[in-house]
């Protein structure tokens, strides 16, 4: 039985140990942020823009401060005339604040990739088999890599991308579907605790788990060791005894050690 409690008692700080432990490296360690999200342009606009917003998410900011974020957009075009004639036109990426300022901007030009005519027709020759089946189609995407920005105060709530035409054009581009990704990088030493975050569970909860299983038995001895407890108390009292016990028999013998003072008691007879 003091086995069984014994064991039970370990067990259970370690089940303390571990939960603290997992708790306190989670509280530090701070996961990359990895978004992928579909964009829909309003092409009542003059100028298209279309905005993502982390509330989707259920987080009101959904970067972490002192990450670096990476903001790029996927842009899925047909190889249409009108992509073909229209060239150039201009993305503009901004990321927006809980009060609608904008925090950071980048603006680049942006162009369907040139395919000639003979290299269109031979494509559409050796293609045709699966162009006609479906499998494939004529259509291009596009990866621009918008925005690099480091979080801080204020916070990022919303990303916001717009499609403007060339100078002297009011032409803009097809789309299919277009896609915002965004990526956090962590800074080195929460990035170093994340990709080492099993090991530093393991580390955490043993080096609680000692002073958590001291704790148990020093404050709660009594109680979790019934047994022990009486046995120390009778063991306490039995030394006690003793210790009186010695005491008494040393002082009787230092009083049988010591001579006796010997008293004469005359007395006196009255004869009458």
């Amino acid at each position: 039985m003091g086995a069984c409690q014994v064991s039970m008692v370990m067990v259970l700080a370690l089940i303390i140990a571990a939960v603290l432990g997992i708790g306190v490296v989670s509280l530090y360690v701070e996961k990359p942020v990895v978004v992928r999200e579909r964009l829909f342009f309003d092409y009542t606009e003059e100028n298209p823009s279309a905005v993502f917003s982390f509330e989707k998410k259920k987080r009101p900011f959904g970067v972490p401060v002192g990450h670096k974020v990476h903001v790029s957009l996927v842009m899925w075009m047909p190889e249409s005339d009108l992509n073909r004639r229209l060239g150039l036109f201009q993305l503009k990426v901004e990321l927006l604040s809980l009060k609608g300022e904008t925090i950071a901007r980048s603006s680049q030009p942006c162009m369907l990739r040139f395919r000639s005519k003979p290299i269109r027709l031979a494509r559409t020759f050796v293609m045709s088999v699966p162009l006609v089946a479906g499998f494939a189609n004529e259509a291009q995407t596009m990866r621009i890599d918008a925005l690099v920005h480091q979080e801080k105060w204020p916070r990022t709530k919303a990303v916001r991308a717009t499609l403007i035409p060339r100078a002297q054009t009011r032409l803009l581009p097809q789309l299919y579907e277009a896609e915002v990704v965004i990526n956090s990088k962590p800074p080195w030493t929460k990035r170093m605790a994340y990709n080492w975050k099993w090991t530093l569970y393991v580390w955490t909860s043993m080096y609680l788990y000692v002073p958590i299983l001291v704790a148990l038995l020093w404050c709660f001895r009594p109680f979790l060791f019934p047994y022990v407890a009486s046995r120390t108390v009778a063991e306490t009292e039995r030394l006690e005894m003793e210790v009186v016990e010695e005491v008494m028999e040393r002082r009787l013998r230092e009083r049988r050690k010591t001579p006796r003072r010997r008293t004469f008691i005359t007395t006196r007879e009255t004869y009458t």
